[in-house]
């Protein structure tokens, strides 16, 4: 998100302003206050202008545009940062109690890009008992952790396990070979994988679709 503004010096000498940008996020946050994520000092001359702008990167490690959800099951520190979807008021001025610039924006989480492999890609249902593997992934600055995935399924049969990287962007399931047996053999055959997911505090549904070679 790009703040944009006019600083114009109206007095009769040079002189320099540290303009502050704030934003105060959805009322979902439960942080009614103003969070500092900008600023930009220029120096004018009397009676000029000069556009600014403040860049807020919602993905920069001070995470200006999330609020930090500690875990009710463990420390503080095993929370996640989330981002609340709704109404931030953003001000800009030269101190948190003087911001007569002011806007409201709405913004919309975006569900993260989840992406799924299976492993391997070839699935042999002729015969063995080896489990079936497969991986969801997630780019950056997005996490798993925070969508609370639960019953994941492939193609209707329920994972044997479940287990989440140390940077929490893949999660493992295996699969139990044998139940995939309404799977049809072919080239590029599209294998589902679903589960109950939390988003931004709503009980939702994840769909990921892959394709697979299948042997019978």
């Amino acid at each position: 998100m790009t703040v944009s503004y006019t600083i114009t010096n109206t007095g009769t000498r040079e002189g320099a302003e540290a303009s502050q940008a704030y934003v105060t996020l959805p009322s979902a946050a439960d942080e009614p206050f103003k969070r500092l994520v900008g600023f930009q000092k220029v120096d004018l001359m009397p009676g000029a202008s000069q556009p600014v702008s403040v860049v807020i990167d919602s993905a920069a490690p001070n995470h200006p545009l999330s609020y930090f959800q500690p875990d009710p099951k463990g420390t503080w520190a095993d929370g996640h940062w989330r981002m609340a979807q709704g109404a931030y008021n953003v001000q800009v001025g030269t101190s948190s109690a003087n911001t007569p610039l002011q806007a409201t924006v709405n913004l919309k989480v975006a569900a993260p890009p989840i992406r799924l492999r299976l492993v391997p890609r070839v699935l042999d249902l002729r015969g063995g008992s080896s489990p079936v593997t497969a991986e969801l992934r997630v780019r950056a600055p997005y996490t798993l952790s925070d969508l609370k995935i639960t019953n994941v399924s492939l193609e209707g049969v329920r994972a044997l396990s479940t287990a989440l990287s140390s940077d929490q962007r893949t999660m493992v399931a295996t699969f139990d070979r044998t139940r995939l047996s309404q799977l049809t053999a072919g080239e590029n055959v599209v294998v589902s994988l679903a589960a109950d997911i939390v988003r931004n505090g709503t009980e939702d549904r994840l769909w990921a679709t892959t394709t697979a070679r299948v042997l019978r």
